[in-house]
C-alpha cells in the first residue's frame, strides 16, 4: 500500500506543517500522559502541594515537552 499526500504551497502551508508534525504531536501527548500518570501514581508530595504551584509545574512541563518536540502551537491556528 502506498499513500501520497499533496499540498498546494504556499496556500496550504499550515496544513503541510501540521501533517509533518503529526508524529511529534502524538509523541508529545504520550509524553505528557506518562508524566501526569507518574505524578499521580508515584509523587508522594502531590497531596501537600498548593493547587497553583502544582498547575505551574504542569504548565512548565507542558511547554518543556512542546519545545523538546519543536512543536509550535501557532501553526494550529
Amino acid at each position: 500500500m502506498e499513500i501520497k499526500y499533496k499540498f498546494k504551497l504556499p496556500e496550504e502551508q499550515d496544513k503541510y506543517r501540521i501533517h509533518n508534525k503529526a508524529i511529534d504531536m502524538y509523541l508529545f501527548i504520550m509524553d505528557l500522559q506518562t508524566y501526569l500518570r507518574d505524578r499521580y501514581k508515584y509523587d508522594e508530595t502531590l497531596i501537600d502541594k498548593e493547587p497553583v504551584k502544582l498547575m505551574e509545574e504542569i504548565r512548565e512541563t507542558f511547554y518543556q515537552y512542546l519545545n523538546e518536540r519543536n512543536i509550535n502551537l501557532d501553526i494550529m491556528g
